[in-house]
């Protein structure tokens, strides 16, 4: 039987720990830049409530800490709050073709804690009221409804 003293033990108990530190890197390395971007984008458009997302529960998935997730899109010229907004207007213009909702029932859909704050969001977004930009909608579905005359 090979007898092993505690300094080969301890040289082997430091390689194991190199390996596992390597592979954590590796595997780190992995989900950043580009990957870690198209993940995050992946996860705000697969999440059904806007409302249930968060920086801090996609880096919990992600196995980084939310500041690994800021700098790496910081990297990337953007940040966690950019993409989440891009998904609200990504989903708020297809619901607004789509159906005839409320504000109030839009805003609780995109995930704001307030409709007084999807009205600001919405307006700084889309540089027009969001009542302003319902009226124009339904004004213009009017205009396309409307029988044409023959002369």
């Amino acid at each position: 039987m090979m007898k092993i003293d505690n300094n080969s033990a301890a040289i082997a108990n430091n390689n194991a720990n190199e390996i596992l530190l390597n592979n954590i890197a590796e595997y780190r390395d992995a989900i950043t830049g580009q990957a870690l971007l198209d993940a995050l984008q992946h996860y705000l458009k697969t999440t059904q409530s806007l409302s249930r997302v968060s920086k801090l529960q996609f880096a919990e998935q992600s196995n980084l800490s939310t500041r690994s997730v800021s700098r790496q899109l910081k990297k990337l010229n953007t940040s966690y709050q950019r993409q989440l907004t891009i998904e609200r207007k990504r989903r708020c213009h297809i619901i607004l073709k789509a159906t005839n909702i409320t504000g109030a029932r839009l805003s609780s859909f995109l995930g704001f804690a307030s409709p007084s704050n999807f009205y600001l969001w919405f307006q700084k977004n889309h540089a027009v009221a969001f009542s302003e930009f319902v009226l124009n909608q339904e004004r213009a579905l009017r205009d396309n409804q409307r029988p044409v005359s023959k002369k």
